[in-house]
């Protein structure tokens, strides 16, 4: 696999104190990689209000399987993505929430 795919290169630095002073190679190389696997193709994000009746099932952090016209695969079939709810705000009769792919 590629390691520069799209042909850019791109820095995080990551500051934490669970690490010290010499690192751990380790854990940082399995993070790396989680967060490459992440972020190899931009996430789709999704905003959407729901009924106050589906609010349990809708909280921040929450992974939900959204199903939406707006995610099709190439034969324009609606496709079924697994997300994780990174925004939520309740309402007495609505639910406002915002998801991205991971």
């Amino acid at each position: 696999m590629n390691e520069n795919l799209y042909g850019q290169e791109a820095y995080k630095e990551i500051y934490t104190r669970w690490f010290g002073r010499e690192g751990n190679d380790t854990t940082v190389s399995v993070l790396a990689e989680r967060l490459l696997a992440r972020y190899k193709d931009p996430p789709k994000i999704v905003d959407g209000v729901l009924d106050v009746k589906d609010r349990a099932g809708v909280s921040l952090g929450s992974r939900i399987l959204l199903e939406s016209y707006v995610l099709q695969d190439v034969d324009g079939a609606t496709l079924a993505e697994p997300m994780q709810v990174n925004y939520a705000e309740y309402t007495d009769d609505r639910v406002k929430f915002r998801a991205e792919t991971y």
